[in-house]
C-alpha cells in the first residue's frame, strides 16, 4: 500500500512523460522497496533515482506501507 504527503502535489505538477516514468518506479517499490534504494541523508528516508528525478520515501514494515515523502528533479530535490 502507498500513501503520500507532499509527494502527491509534486507528482501532479510533472509533465506526463515524467509522471509515467516516476509512477512506474513507485509501483516497482511495492515488489521490493529496498532493491535500488539508498539513504536520503537529510532525513531518515530512503530514495530511488531514475534519470534526473528522485523519489524519497519511508517504509512502515508493520503496516506494510510505503509513504512517498518527496518527488522532484535532482536540481530541486536536494535544495
Amino acid at each position: 500500500m502507498f500513501s503520500s504527503e507532499e509527494g502527491s502535489e509534486e507528482i501532479q505538477q510533472l509533465e506526463k512523460r515524467d509522471f509515467d516514468q516516476i509512477w512506474r518506479s513507485i509501483r516497482a517499490l511495492a515488489q521490493d522497496p529496498y532493491a535500488n534504494a539508498t539513504h536520503y541523508i537529510s532525513q531518515h528516508w530512503l530514495k530511488i533515482r531514475f534519470g534526473d528525478f528522485r523519489v524519497a520515501f519511508d517504509i512502515d514494515e508493520q503496516g506494510k506501507t510505503i509513504t512517498i515523502r518527496k518527488v522532484g528533479h535532482r536540481r530541486e530535490f536536494y535544495a
